[in-house]
């Protein structure tokens, strides 16, 4: 009775969730089209310009890009739609920043396509992928690290001790949250798709591991009885849950 009791109030959880939360985004999603063109710079100085020409306009017919920063990272973005300068190919990407000035050409598959992403880099003043495996991987990591962290307290707290029970819950975080942020790690172009893969995809793990975790930790390795183990995989993944839309919000994407 107590754990059928337990699941219903966790299901009741969920559908509140996501009544709340879900047409909130979907407003959110269609109430701005991406940019065509986002630079990414690493780092960047606080006085640093980018502009667009065509390649045979004059620097007087470039438009400046709109600049907004996320943690290590600064975008630089462009609507081609809300200006015609930009219908042919050949844009040129014109970087101003500490008194000096330099110009980089833009690949004709940026020119081409719709929601491109790039990466400038100063010191060489060259271009390349904007998502590219390395940054992938990278914002995987800290967001899979950061999340076995505050589940890891979450853990301790509830009195697991046992090394069976710490492998299992390494390896089924390291599953299910290394999906998840693989899933929403899609460019900075995306940050409404990023919350709409949280808000579907967590309730999908946070199920996930509230069956897994009370199998093996009560059943299998004994540790703890299948209350306390139902108990914290919904705190754990409660607190996930919160730590992922903070995440969204603070780190790359």
């Amino acid at each position: 009775m107590k754990l059928r009791k337990l699941f219903f109030g966790f299901t009741v959880f969920i559908v509140l969730a996501l009544v709340t939360f879900i047409p909130a985004s979907i407003t959110s999603a269609n109430s701005a089209k991406p940019p065509d063109l986002t630079v990414i710079v690493d780092l960047a100085p606080g006085d640093l310009k980018l502009f667009l020409r065509e390649k045979d306009e004059s620097i007087d017919n470039a438009v400046e890009m709109t600049k907004s920063r996320t943690a290590w990272e600064t975008y630089f973005k462009l609507y081609y739609w809300s200006s015609s300068v930009y219908s042919r190919s050949g844009s040129v990407l014109v970087v101003n920043t500490g008194g000096r000035s330099f110009e980089c050409a833009l690949p004709e598959s940026v020119t081409g396509s719709y929601y491109s992403v790039v990466k400038l880099n100063i010191a060489s003043e060259d271009i390349s992928d904007g998502n590219s495996p390395a940054r992938v991987w990278l914002l995987i990591s800290l967001r899979v690290l950061l999340t076995l962290v505050i589940e890891g307290l979450v853990f301790f707290a509830f009195g697991y001790r046992k090394k069976a029970s710490w492998i299992c819950f390494v390896i089924i975080n390291l599953l299910t949250q290394g999906w998840l942020n693989k899933m929403i790690c899609g460019g900075p172009n995306y940050t409404y798709q990023a919350e709409m893969t949280l808000i579907f995809i967590e309730p999908v793990i946070f199920i996930a591991e509230m069956i897994f975790f009370t199998f093996v930790l009560a059943v299998i390795i004994k540790e703890q009885r299948v209350g306390k183990a139902l108990a914290y995989a919904f705190l754990a993944n409660l607190a996930s849950l919160f730590l992922g839309g903070v995440m969204l919000s603070v780190l790359p994407i």
